[in-house]
């Protein structure tokens, strides 16, 4: 019993997470997100649907347009984990930047 109450408060938690984090407008990181990413931060050569996770049950979140900038990060399934890094900024991991998934056929070049 003690195990299913734990588990209901921490899907309760995920959820209340989930509501402030798409208020906020950023999405959460992964549970599962890898621990490096490039450092080199490229951009969007066409605009991409954003998923909030690379999982590949992972919910579409919104749409990044062409020209986005992002940091690669490691793939899981069909998706590439990206951190979305504020103008002139770099993210030290995906605990310091939104991060989300995109598709892994999604190109990417060399920002200006």
């Amino acid at each position: 019993m003690t195990e299913m109450v734990h588990g209901m408060r921490r899907v309760a938690g995920w959820a209340a997470l989930a509501v402030a984090v798409g208020l906020a407008g950023c999405v959460a990181p992964p549970a599962s997100a890898p621990a490096r990413c490039a450092t080199k931060v490229v951009q969007l050569l066409d605009p991409v649907p954003l998923f909030t996770g690379p999982q590949a049950d992972a919910a579409l979140y919104r749409g990044l347009p062409k020209g986005q900038r992002l940091q690669l990060c490691g793939a899981q399934g069909p998706r590439q984990q990206v951190l979305l890094p504020r103008a002139g900024q770099r993210c030290a991991g995906p605990q310091g930047c939104a991060s989300g998934g995109i598709l892994r056929s999604a190109r990417t070049g060399a920002t200006p």
